[in-house]
């Protein structure tokens, strides 16, 4: 009998299982309020992903612009306006 965890949908439909994705954190970032990047290690041939989190008492207004260079191996952050809102960035493997 194999273990394991799996999870069907209410349609019967298998929607998660071992073989299922799932993601890992590999590190965060302070933007501050300067443009700046961070090298991040390769991990081979992974999909890489971020999310962006700031204090909920700045406003959502001037947070930077974000990307990820063609061989994901580097993020890099900048603001395209004067008011500057300071973020998190965590970042990792999908």
């Amino acid at each position: 009998m194999a273990t394991g965890l799996k999870v069907w949908n209410d349609d019967g439909s298998l929607k998660f299982d071992v073989t299922t994705r799932i993601t890992r954190l590999v590190g965060s970032v302070q933007t501050g309020n300067q443009d700046g990047y961070v090298d991040v290690p390769s991990q081979g041939n992974q999909i890489f992903f971020f999310i962006a989190s700031n204090n909920s008492a700045q406003p959502t207004r001037g947070v930077p612009n974000i990307s990820i260079n063609a061989g994901h191996t580097r993020l890099s952050w900048n603001f395209m306006e004067n008011t500057r809102t300071p973020c998190t960035i965590y970042y990792g493997l999908w």
